[in-house]
């Protein structure tokens, strides 16, 4: 009889008390790779750790800005580096650095004091143009955020933004609207560019980046249309309407099928 309560305990362990902690560590480890999946909504964004690191687009009209386009680029972004006090850190950019007046567009950030605010270049082959400076958006190291640009009326741009933080979207923050007060339409021969070639290098991760017509769209809606999912193309977007569009930067889902270029660059990875 002595023996009967250490059998009884070897019962209830091998029957009971084991098969919960099981069942628990199951769950455990089932809820760790949700909240992994959670905390990175873009697993297929590219990498961009050596000088130089970008994707290139070959010149193409759909690239170009022409006369009364209405046009919304949308880029997620998620930063290893910030820019210094007065740097221009480029983002995205279709900009001939040949041309007598240096015409195309860019798109950067920049820092002012402890603001870091978006800021265009939109320059015309006439040389009308220049950088335009919007609002400080909320943006900090390691988490993704959303940067897009519009442009329509051949002379309003506008900035706009948004955070993915603890597996939880930000609302939309619109940084602003700038009146080019007349007509600028960019256009020029150059690539396009995802990434720095040139400046302040750009470390981080790339996830989607399309470019829009939204002719058919009011812009503040095609936005919170996009960030109801934002790693999916929304049903509602008609694809007639990509200019360029990628959610793994390997193949454009546009109708023009723009090629894409990964240059990995030069130098080791590292955080500076």
């Amino acid at each position: 009889m002595k023996g009967r309560p250490f059998l009884l305990l070897a019962l209830f362990l091998l029957f009971f008390a084991l098969p919960i902690v099981g069942a628990l560590s199951f769950f455990k480890l089932q809820d760790k790779e949700h909240l992994d999946h959670e905390g990175d909504p873009f697993p297929a964004a590219l990498q961009f750790a050596r000088k130089d690191s970008h994707i290139s687009l070959p010149n193409a009209p759909a690239l170009n800005i022409a006369e009364n386009d209405r046009v919304l680029f949308v880029s997620w972004f998620k930063l290893r580096k910030l820019p210094r006090e007065g740097e221009k850190l480029f983002l995205f950019s279709k900009l001939d650095s040949n041309s007598k007046n240096l015409s195309g567009y860019v798109v950067a950030l920049t820092k002012r004091g402890e603001a870091i605010r978006p800021t265009v270049y939109w320059k015309d082959e006439k040389g009308k143009g220049g950088w335009y400076l919007f609002s400080e958006i909320e943006l900090m190291l390691g988490e993704w955020v959303m940067l897009a640009v519009s442009f329509y009326d051949n002379r309003i741009l506008g900035a706009y933004s948004a955070v993915y933080r603890s597996g939880q979207l930000g609302k939309l923050i619109v940084a602003g609207g700038v009146d080019l007060e007349e007509s600028i339409v960019p256009q020029t021969q150059a690539k396009f560019i995802i990434g720095s070639v040139e400046g302040t290098q750009f470390k981080g991760k790339v996830g989607p980046f399309c470019l829009f017509n939204f002719q058919d769209y009011a812009v503040l809606d095609l936005l919170k249309e996009i960030l109801n999912s934002p790693w999916n193309l929304p049903e509602s977007v008609d694809r007639s309407s990509l200019r360029f569009c990628s959610y793994d930067l390997k193949v454009d889902m546009s109708p023009y099928n723009h090629p894409i270029n990964y240059v990995v660059g030069t130098g080791s990875d590292s955080e500076e």
